[in-house]
């Protein structure tokens, strides 16, 4: 798999292409339709498979790039093409996009109805049927409601991860080095992994989540994770701090996955450092119990 940035033609060979083409932001279900009809014609005619994916390094998204590729990597693409928001790449019309696409011997499209392309969004998709084959995808909804990269990060911000495990088809996760944090997890009996957050990775709203792990060959391990500013201890840095249930080893420096299955409490500042013990052994029970549910209706 090769990684391009548009516009560049170097890497690309001669064979037949079809382009999975759109923004992907959140990779919703809408966005994975699209690139799954992209998969089929590969599959079926024998084309390379090049997935078009947006980069706003100036902003925060719901996917790192490094998280993206990953994402992607199940349909095993042989290019993803990086287009970065610059007054170069809008200056390319409707007609420059589509001998760019000529260029690299694309036969197929695969899109969603709403796509438009070239400078002011001249072109769309009946435009880009003329000169190639194209599978355009009808807009995928939730509970009746269309499936939008807005309501993917609503869902994130609102702390609504069920929802977003709908739209996504999987949980929300972030994933980065573990650090040493002020100790008072272990201090408490609930020893946490500090994590590194993604600076550009959009970020959920404070509270306390059931949760998922996994660390190295070990798959959603099960876990309370705390997302504050730890207000008892009036903390000036967001912390991400996650319980592990039944482990007990020395793994800082290494990398986790922290998948959020959904919020059960907000982030309170206690009168007390007892007070705060006490609502710590609480959860810890409640999340043995949550847990447990979970295992029974699998």
């Amino acid at each position: 798999m090769k990684i391009i940035n548009f516009p560049n033609k170097e890497g690309y060979s001669n064979l037949p292409k079809v382009f999975a083409l759109g923004k992907f932001e959140v990779l919703h279900l809408g966005h994975q339709k699209i690139i799954e009809n992209a998969k089929k014609i590969a599959d079926e005619k024998g084309y390379e498979l090049a997935i078009m994916i947006y980069i706003n390094k100036n902003k925060r998204d719901v996917w790192t790039l490094e998280e993206k590729i990953k994402i992607l990597e199940k349909y095993n693409p042989q290019y993803i093409m990086t287009f970065e928001p610059s007054k170069e790449n809008y200056k390319y019309s409707k007609l420059d996009f589509e001998k760019w696409l000529l260029s690299l011997n694309t036969k197929s499209i695969s899109i969603g109805e709403d796509f438009t392309y070239g400078k002011d969004r001249l072109g769309n998709a009946k435009d880009l049927s003329i000169n190639f084959e194209t599978k355009i995808e009808s807009f995928v909804k939730y509970q009746d409601i269309k499936i939008s990269t807005t309501d993917t990060i609503e869902a994130i911000k609102n702390a609504d991860f069920i929802k977003f495990k709908e739209i996504f088809g999987d949980y929300f996760s972030y994933q980065g080095v573990i650090v040493r944090g002020h100790g008072n997890g272990k201090k408490f009996n609930l020893p946490t992994a500090n994590v590194e957050y993604e600076k550009n990775k959009i970020e959920p709203s404070e509270g306390l989540y059931f949760s998922f792990v996994d660390l190295d060959d070990k798959k959603n391990m099960p876990s309370l994770t705390s997302i504050s500013y730890n207000p008892t201890f009036n903390a000036k840095e967001k912390t991400y701090e996650t319980y592990i249930y039944d482990f007990d080893q020395d793994i800082y420096g290494k990398i986790i996955k922290v998948k959020l299955i959904e919020k059960y409490g907000d982030s309170i500042k206690f009168v007390s450092v007892e007070k705060l013990i006490e609502k710590l052994a609480e959860d810890k029970k409640m999340g043995k119990i949550y847990f447990l549910k979970r295992k029974k209706v699998k």
